[in-house]
């Protein structure tokens, strides 16, 4: 009776050899844009069912190109195909979350929009500089790139700085709106900090409760270093790379 040779070719990768077959496979497919950026993947049932392997492979391989950064995994919302190139926040630079998207040369968008006016907080009232339970305009967004969602902001701006109705436009700048009312931002201070995701946020973000957030305050001022916004956002760090201008000894 022979003896078998070569066996482990003849019945193709071993189970152990599973995961990292599917993982190029998988990133195989995202860089020829059969899975095009921003695009959601299939369920893990449907995507195994396609494959042939099992979900917990399948779930392995999507861990790791996850990790490498050619996913991301938002819990409730499914497994999108992440733009490797990271959205660049130069903190030295003053813009709209808007902008930074675009700049970055994806598709900006906004869902899950609320506005109301109501009573400053005393953290807000401190941020503008005004009484106490004033009445406050505020609007808060999801912000998308490429679909994806990558932002969590609340905006707050003191009521009659702002033409009346003007601020529930979802997608308008707030920069350009300010502007044209005259109030136009000329310096912004912020303040960044890592923070755990709260069960309203990870649900909004996609995100499982405690994931890390970055929070960014900022209080945003006019030519007469008057506070017209303050603003609240909470950022997916894994889509940004946050970078700022440090100066050195010398110049201090």
């Amino acid at each position: 009776m022979g003896t078998m040779s070569g066996g482990r070719s003849a019945r193709g990768p071993q189970r152990d050899d599973l995961p990292t077959t599917l993982t190029l496979t998988l990133r195989s497919r995202i860089e020829n844009g059969a899975y095009p950026v921003g695009s959601r993947l299939p369920s893990e049932p449907e995507l195994a069912g396609e494959l042939g392997v099992s979900r917990p492979t399948l779930r392995e391989a999507l861990v790791t190109l996850a990790r490498e950064g050619w996913l991301i995994r938002r819990h409730g919302a499914g497994t999108f195909v992440a733009d490797r190139r990271r959205l660049i926040n130069s903190l030295d630079a003053n813009f709209g979350v808007t902008t930074l998207i675009s700049q970055a040369g994806q598709l900006p968008g906004t869902d899950g929009t609320s506005y109301r006016i109501e009573r400053a907080s005393g953290e807000v009232s401190r941020a503008l500089g005004i009484e106490e339970n004033g009445a406050v305009e505020v609007l808060e967004r999801i912000r998308t790139a490429d679909g994806v969602p990558v932002v969590h902001s609340i905006d707050h701006v003191p009521v009659g700085l702002l033409p009346e109705g003007s601020m529930a436009n979802p997608t308008a700048s707030l920069y350009a709106m300010l502007e044209s009312a005259g109030r136009s931002v000329t310096f912004g201070e912020a303040r960044i900090r890592a923070v755990a995701a709260t069960a309203g946020l990870a649900r909004a973000l996609g995100m499982r409760r405690s994931d890390p957030l970055l929070r960014l305050d900022q209080v945003d001022f006019d030519i007469d270093e008057r506070a017209v916004v303050y603003s609240v956002e909470h950022h997916v760090p894994d889509a940004f790379e946050v970078t700022v201008r440090r100066r050195g000894p010398a110049t201090s």
